[in-house]
């Protein structure tokens, strides 16, 4: 705490850790990222496929989710009320033939 690591990280995640994705994309992929604008680090999968939604996703664009992900379970109705553009109707005809696996 006295080296000051007493705070929330920042919203795109620690810098060092930031700067070594980067660093192994490059190394792995030969391709470079400006790991301050381009990189971001969630707590895990199903933060990350909400956060791409709620970038890409605006009101009228249609969006099909397929059954519940991870372990979260966000669910269609969380994503439909956050984004306010899913036709739930659609969704729920889909759902309906999607087996669930359990």
């Amino acid at each position: 705490m006295a080296a000051g690591a007493n705070q929330y990280p920042p919203m795109a995640g620690v810098p060092a850790l930031r700067h070594a994705v980067t660093a192994k994309i490059e190394r792995v992929h030969g391709v470079r990222y400006d790991p301050d604008s381009e990189i971001t680090i969630t707590a895990g999968a199903t933060q990350a496929i909400f956060t791409a939604l709620l970038a890409i996703v605006r009101a009228g664009d249609e969006v099909v989710l397929i059954g519940r992900q991870g372990a979260q379970e966000v669910t269609v109705d969380d994503v439909a009320a956050a984004l306010g553009t899913i036709n739930y109707e659609v969704v729920s005809e889909i759902l309906a033939r999607v087996p669930r696996v359990v």
